[in-house]
């Protein structure tokens, strides 16, 4: 029953996800790993599971957050470079030969 119950959970968060935008993808999974991160670390340490769930889903929501602010930077960079190419250096000036 666990298992079949993981399984819906599973897939109603990946449908859930199917319709975000990339930043509330990318907070969502940060949220989900810092949820399940927080609670297998609490109960391989002895303590709460839900209490270790709630702060690693904090955890992890600030740094689905921030790594998407490191996405958007990387793309802002890309387009930079892509659209503003150095200026072309002409060769200097030469002194026509006297006649």
């Amino acid at each position: 029953m666990n298992r079949i119950l993981s399984t819906l959970v599973f897939a109603a968060f990946a449908l859930a996800l199917s319709a975000c935008t990339p930043k509330e993808k990318h907070i969502a999974s940060g949220a989900a790993i810092g949820v399940a991160a927080g609670a297998v670390g609490a109960a391989v340490l002895n303590q709460d599971p839900l209490a270790g769930a709630a702060l690693g889903g904090v955890a992890g929501t600030a740094g689905g957050y921030l790594y998407d602010q490191h996405r958007k930077e990387e793309k802002r960079e890309e387009h930079w470079k892509k659209h503003h190419k150095p200026p072309r250096h002409h060769a200097p000036h030469q002194p026509r030969h006297p006649r």
